[in-house]
């Protein structure tokens, strides 16, 4: 139900944060009645055996590791609103 409502009222193409970073499907996505058994282990098989495919999909999960920067991005974040306020205060 909440799955129904939030789907009329939220317009987005994609639900995995690497799709939305990368503005394109890298991963699939299977959501509610999309996620079926067979069809997650079927992409999975495809995955597994298609090595241009499984390059392919590595080399775009580092374009958007790349635009998502280094990690500590929550202390970086914390370090300007610190430098911000200290700047303030002055």
């Amino acid at each position: 139900m909440n799955y129904l409502l939030a789907r009329m009222l939220i317009r987005v193409r994609n639900i995995g944060m690497v799709n939305i970073v990368a503005g394109e499907v890298i991963v699939p996505e299977f959501v509610q009645g999309g996620a079926r058994p067979e069809l997650i282990a079927r992409e999975a098989a495809d995955l597994l055996r298609n090595d241009d495919g499984r390059a392919g999909m590595r080399a775009k999960l580092e374009q958007v590791a790349v635009v998502l920067g280094a990690p500590g991005a929550s202390m970086r974040a914390a370090g300007e609103v610190a430098a911000m306020l200290g700047a303030g205060g002055k």
